[in-house]
């Protein structure tokens, strides 16, 4: 795997890019049926050593998006980790055995995707026809102010920066004149081309067309390695000046920048501040949880991050991370986390946090420096087994759920 430093120049030599085929449940049942790419993908697939974006995609997001959080999933890496190679079309993937269509879902298990990806997935191959690039055409995707495991119309943050990356292989030329004949006219912000739909264009009658507006995706920077969207000409401008250098991006956020750097190749990963992370609120319980009398108070963390990895085939790793501005914060909170995520004698409290069933007794505490302040990290790993599958969908239901609120609030 390549470092951050040669990943960012990549990017940036090369440009940006979009997200691997999405075809597992989200609801964690049995897998959906695949999208149907065209012919038209011809472009080669990616490497491994290509796929290490989460520093990529926080050097060219602004700084102002860190209210709203960041979410992003790599399946391309879990499936490279499997040495299984992505189908690049249609008559590829229908020559697979049953088998094979199996280990390929298998290795993505657990890794959601965003909005995007599942109207592509939907409506393949007619999203490819109408717009040029589709579900099969990416490895990795980014997303802003919007949970990827709810509908995509319910926002459970401050959804005021809605922004998409699609990082994978396209042919800019193909898609630059799909959308110019769907109605998209051309801009330019500090050098760099993006394609904006004017508000008196209406979308057309079919369903695709429909989905492609309500996405939010008026505004897009196509490039080769890169699809990027964003609701208005405006927050168009402000990513594109944050991606120049000329603002600064999250890589430049003290907490954000952190928080991705120690991010092992992530398959999923989330970066929220404080105010965004779900608590008791969004729990839906009937009266709220009475916290354990042993508990104490949390200090002053800032930003949270929850990643989903895997270090090798037979093993899962989870990860939450809390940054402080102090590292003696950090420290002080070490014994108050342990005390709470490996309990001595845990309760009915903890046995409604299935979180902390899954991983019993195997939480590591580790308070790490960084170079704008402090990690307070608790990371969970397992080998083959049921805590094994169990993992990567605990952490997103513990993020999404509020049960990570609650143990860190």
């Amino acid at each position: 795997m390549k470092t951050a430093l040669m990943s960012v120049f990549l990017l940036f030599i090369s440009t940006f890019a979009g997200f691997a085929c999405t075809g597992e449940d989200p609801e964690g049942g049995s897998p959906v049926p695949a999208p149907q790419p065209t012919a038209e993908s011809t472009l080669a697939p990616l490497e491994p050593e290509e796929i290490d974006w989460l520093v990529d995609v926080m050097a060219v997001l602004p700084a102002s998006v860190a209210d709203s959080g960041v979410w992003f999933a790599n399946p391309a890496l879990a499936v490279a980790l499997e040495d299984i190679q992505p189908a690049r079309t249609r008559e590829e993937w229908e020559s697979w055995t049953p088998e094979q269509q199996q280990a390929y879902w298998d290795a993505r298990a657990g890794i959601p995707g965003i909005s995007i990806s599942h109207s592509m997935r939907y409506s393949s191959p007619d999203w490819d026809d109408t717009f040029g690039f589709g579900a099969w055409d990416t490895a990795a995707m980014a997303e802003t102010g919007a949970n990827p495991q709810r509908d995509a119309e319910v926002n459970i943050l401050l959804g005021r920066f809605n922004v998409q990356m699609l990082l994978g292989r396209f042919d800019p030329a193909r898609v630059t004149q799909k959308l110019l004949d769907f109605g998209y006219e051309r801009r330019s912000h500090l050098g760099a081309e993006y394609l904006t739909l004017p508000e008196d264009v209406r979308p057309k009658p079919d369903w695709v067309s429909q989905v492609m507006l309500d996405r939010k995706m008026r505004n897009l920077l196509v490039q080769e390695r890169s699809l990027i969207t964003a609701p208005t000409e405006e927050r168009m401008q402000e990513l594109l000046s944050a991606r120049a250098g000329e603002t600064p991006s999250l890589m430049d956020h003290a907490a954000f920048g952190d928080l991705a750097s120690i991010a092992p190749d992530p398959h999923f990963a989330a970066i929220l501040d404080r105010q965004s992370v779900r608590g008791q609120e969004e729990m839906g319980l009937a009266s709220p949880l009475e916290r354990p009398d042993e508990w104490g108070k949390m200090g002053r963390w800032e930003a949270l991050s929850a990643v989903f990895s895997r270090p090798s085939p037979g093993l899962k790793r989870i990860a939450f991370s809390l940054w402080y501005a102090d590292l003696t914060e950090a420290q002080k909170d070490a014994a108050e986390l342990a005390l709470r995520f490996n309990p001595s004698e845990p309760s009915d409290f903890h046995t409604m946090l299935y979180l902390t069933e899954v991983c019993a007794d195997s939480w590591q505490i580790e308070t790490i420096s960084t170079p704008k302040g402090a990690v307070l990290e608790v990371a969970c790993q397992a080998e083959e087994g049921q805590a094994f599958e169990d993992l990567g969908p605990m952490m997103n239901s513990a993020l999404s759920g509020g049960t990570i609120g609650v143990l860190t609030e």
